[in-house]
């Protein structure tokens, strides 16, 4: 049982513990209800009071002592609570996706890349510079074949 709740009937919805959710309310609009209050042991009832109507139709707020013309409302809030939820996916093929393509990269930059960066002196020679140059094209190229590798490995990798 609810300890508190609100209740706002033009928008649907109920509020309990600070959670909304939606629930019909259409049968406390012929009443005027605008909303409902309740904080565990006392509440009140709200009413909606149109803008030029005259004084002898205006509805004040109503003490409630008792929540059992509202209960209805609680018990579709519950009602209305999503399922729990289901167990965790499994990601056991996508991992063994993922390290396929990993493998494969790390090969390939393996058998690929060069070992060292070419020395130079100071200042560098343009054949130096040029050596350089190539090392670091070099390795984008390795790079990029790994990329490839890791895309093809798991591509070929059967999904769940």
């Amino acid at each position: 049982m609810a300890d508190a709740f609100t209740i706002l009937v033009s928008d649907n919805t109920v509020i309990i513990d600070g959670m909304s959710r939606t629930v019909d309310c259409s049968a406390l609009v012929p009443a005027r209800t605008h909303a409902v209050q309740w904080d565990g042991t006392a509440g009140h009832v709200e009413f909606y009071n149109p803008p030029g109507q005259s004084s002898e139709d205006f509805k004040p707020n109503e003490p409630l002592t008792s929540m059992d013309a509202y209960q209805s409302y609680v018990d579709a809030w519950y009602a209305a609570a999503p399922p729990p939820p289901g167990p965790p996916p499994v990601y056991r093929d996508a991992n063994e996706r993922l390290d396929a393509g990993i493998t494969a990269a790390s090969d390939t930059v393996a058998r690929n890349a060069p070992r060292a960066m070419p020395p130079h002196s100071t200042p560098p020679t343009v054949d130096e510079l040029q050596a350089q140059i190539d090392y670091l094209a070099g390795s984008v190229q390795a790079l990029s074949d790994a990329v490839t590798a890791m895309l093809e490995a798991q591509a070929a990798t059967p999904a769940a």
